[in-house]
């Protein structure tokens, strides 16, 4: 089918180009694909000044990013991008943010290519069998169990986790000294991960394992799944079901980054290594060594985390500063004096265990696959956005994105992730002003990327700055 872009009119200006084009990862010519990889390499192995030197001031390395990714994770109120509201605005920017700084590198790749897991479905009766997983692609889905479930060919089988003791950002409140500090620290083994994540592999890491036990290919995501989702009625509604599916894990949006992780290493390492143990870590009930030479040489069941009795213990003081749940996923409602987020299974035992880099909630984007599939979740989004738009209640541009009655951070016009925020004048640099030096909220960016079809035979959508190919 020929696809035929539109010019986009929003808020009565013609834009100055057409819209980059996102295709399905499968239909790059094959030339486009390896440049595509080739400008992640770059974006991840190139120093920020040589970087912003050779390619202009929109150039962010790989792990820049995932830094603006982990802080979202670590606010002290609640996590800023995951589990409600937030995360489809929250997403869509730094998927801009990533796919600005690849087009600085490599123009000709044209965009951030998406991928379509439903095609992996259609065209395979055991979806790991993809051709997505071959080394021409990203390599195989599953690591080496004898070597710490790193995977051993193809393209990323070099792929890096940053190592270091501390890994500098914005300044940011710290419970666990109770001092802004500006930055992170690295995991028990000096790794750019999550703090209780006691993962020891210095590269990517996939396994399909669940404390041991196989996870069934693709998490058993049904066919019709996402259809199911589309036929939401309401904003809330749709990313319940994109994010918590039916059982918490088997959303369009959750699915791969479980079975392609997985967790090992330790007793109900599942349950530590969800986002009730990264509260309780952000909290400072449950201090995780950052000696990066305190778990050197030691196996997982001997790198143990601590437990700070007296921080627990301030999180049970009424009005206490904690993470909370953010309202949304099936999961408490957020209220500001409700109780903090915790993890009793860690408490019980703080011997977290691992896990693979896509089942991080911090540091997923580790995985190279990340923000295709973000990519592939934004265009889910954006398709709802168009499917209801004619609904008073769920209009364009905000699409019954809530006002009110989240955590700070995840209603309509709270700054999105305040602690390491986006702003205009980096993601929508290329389009015309004026720009003011402000951190984005949710609003905006709904705004600026409003939705349309591009043409009469729905065959792509898209906004004013980037268009989806539905054709493949």
């Amino acid at each position: 089918m020929l696809c035929l872009l539109f010019l986009v009119v929003v808020q009565g200006e013609k834009c100055d180009e057409a819209p980059r084009l996102r295709r399905e990862i499968r239909s790059l010519d094959p030339s486009i694909r390896q440049r595509y990889f080739e400008a992640m390499k770059i974006m991840k192995f190139l120093p920020k000044e040589i970087g912003i030197q050779k390619y202009g001031p929109m150039f962010k390395t790989y792990d820049e990013i995932l830094l603006q990714h982990f802080y979202a994770g670590i606010d002290v109120r609640c996590d800023q991008g995951h589990f409600s509201a937030g995360f489809f605005t929250f997403h869509r920017s730094l998927v801009l943010t990533f796919e600005n700084s690849l087009l600085a590198i490599d123009p000709s790749i044209g965009g951030v290519p998406y991928w379509n897991y439903e095609l992996d479905l259609q065209e395979n009766a055991n979806p790991s069998k993809s051709v997505i997983w071959s080394d021409d692609y990203y390599g195989p889905s599953e690591g080496d169990p004898e070597n710490g479930w790193q995977i051993k060919s193809g393209t990323f089988k070099n792929w890096s986790v940053a190592y270091g003791k501390f890994f500098e950002g914005p300044p940011r409140l710290d419970l666990q000294t109770d001092t802004l500090v500006h930055g992170i620290p690295s995991n028990p083994y000096g790794y750019l991960r999550g703090f209780a994540n006691s993962n020891p592999a210095p590269r990517v890491t996939r396994s399909h394992q669940q404390c041991g036990q196989a996870i069934e290919p693709y998490w058993g995501i049904k066919q019709d799944a996402l259809e199911g989702c589309l036929n939401q009625t309401d904003y809330m509604s749709f990313f319940n079901c994109m994010d918590y599916g039916t059982n918490g894990a088997d959303g369009p949006h959750t699915f791969i980054h479980s079975w392609l992780g997985g967790a090992w290493g330790s007793h109900n390492c599942t349950t530590k290594q969800l986002d009730t143990g990264i509260s309780d870590n952000v909290n400072g009930c449950l201090a995780c060594s950052t000696d990066i030479n305190y778990c050197q040489g030691r196996n997982l069941t001997e790198c143990v985390c601590l437990i700070n009795h007296q921080a627990c213990q301030r999180m049970d003081i009424p009005n206490a500063t904690c993470q909370r749940y953010p309202g949304g996923d099936e999961r408490p409602d957020y209220h500001p004096n409700a109780p903090c987020k915790r993890c009793p299974a860690c408490r019980q035992d703080p011997q977290m265990g691992a896990a693979g880099d896509f089942w991080d909630g911090l540091s997923s984007p580790n995985e190279p696959l990340f923000f295709s599939h973000h990519a592939n979740v934004d265009r889910s989004f954006m398709t709802w956005q168009l499917r209801v738009a004619s609904n008073d209640s769920t209009a364009l541009p905000f699409s019954g994105f809530p006002k009110s009655g989240y955590c700070p951070g995840h209603n309509l016009h709270d700054t999105i992730s305040s602690s390491f925020p986006f702003f205009a004048s980096e993601l929508f640099y290329h389009h015309p002003g004026p720009f003011t030096e402000t951190p984005l909220t949710h609003a905006e960016v709904l705004r600026r990327t409003q939705p349309r079809s591009m043409n009469s035979t729905f065959c792509s959508i898209g906004n004013d700055i980037y268009a989806y190919d539905l054709s493949a």
